[in-house]
């Protein structure tokens, strides 16, 4: 019985910790970006900073080959170009704990 409680804790814990983030920006229209010759774009748009990163001048998205890479790019293009208001989703900082600047998870283009 105790296994079976530890167990259950145990998965508890570990779904609470299987989508979170730190928060949404205010909704705002992005300034400008800079795409690094690294895997980093630099987003220049009004917003919180609910992760506390040391760095919040930008928010940072971190380019990869995934999917879900590629359609956040595409999308923070899209809303550029046309001046559309958008939120982003944050979720840490892009240099570790509170280092860097806040990381970008998701966009809504409104």
């Amino acid at each position: 019985m105790r296994f079976l409680m530890v167990l259950l804790i145990g998965l508890l814990a570990l779904a609470s910790e299987v989508y979170a983030y730190d928060g949404w920006t205010t909704d705002s229209v992005i300034q400008s970006y800079r795409v690094r010759p690294t895997d980093l774009v630099l987003i220049k748009v009004p917003h919180n900073n609910p992760g506390n990163c040391l760095d919040p001048a930008w928010i940072v998205l971190r380019m990869d080959d995934s999917q879900k890479s590629k359609f956040l790019y595409t999308s923070i293009l899209s809303a550029y170009s046309t001046n559309k208001t958008v939120a982003f989703e944050l979720l840490g900082c892009h240099e570790g704990g509170t280092n860097g600047a806040p990381i970008v998870d998701g966009i809504w283009v409104k």
